[in-house]
């Protein structure tokens, strides 16, 4: 995440990068580096941060959601089913199909589609290709 966080950072602070470039190419610095790999690594610490309280963000997002979630009366399946669901929202790129939730679940086919089917309220649907891709709507689940 920090690595695809860096090209972010350094677009943010795009006039210290090329400062970092042009101070390292100086004649005066005659091939030291040590200025460049300082300035670099702080450009890095800069993104790392930014990860580091997104993902803390994200887990204060997910303890309270996770919360709702154990208030509700679903059956263990269901509940597992919801969980990874809700653990992708917050944590990935785009949402499961239903094949993906049976590898993840551990349950049937029939199974994930019955518990998509009863919680669709609080499912948002994307596509990729021909499938269809679940994740829970957290702007509906929370209320």
């Amino acid at each position: 995440m920090v690595a695809l966080n860096l090209s972010y950072t350094i677009k943010q602070n795009i006039k210290t990068y090329y400062k970092i470039f042009e101070e390292t190419n100086s004649e005066r610095n005659r091939g030291d580096l040590s200025f460049f790999v300082i300035s670099f690594l702080e450009i890095i610490k800069k993104s790392v941060l930014s990860v580091s309280d997104a993902m803390e963000n994200r887990v204060e997002k997910f303890d309270a959601y996770n919360s709702i979630l154990s208030e509700i009366d679903v059956s263990g399946t269901e509940h597992n089913i919801l969980y990874i669901l809700l653990q992708n929202s917050l944590f990935g790129d785009r949402g499961f199909s239903v094949d993906e939730l049976v590898g993840e679940s551990g349950t049937s086919s029939a199974t994930v589609r019955i518990a998509l089917k009863k919680y669709k309220k609080w499912l948002k649907e994307g596509k990729m290709g021909k499938k269809i891709l679940y994740d829970i709507d957290l702007d509906v689940f929370g209320d």
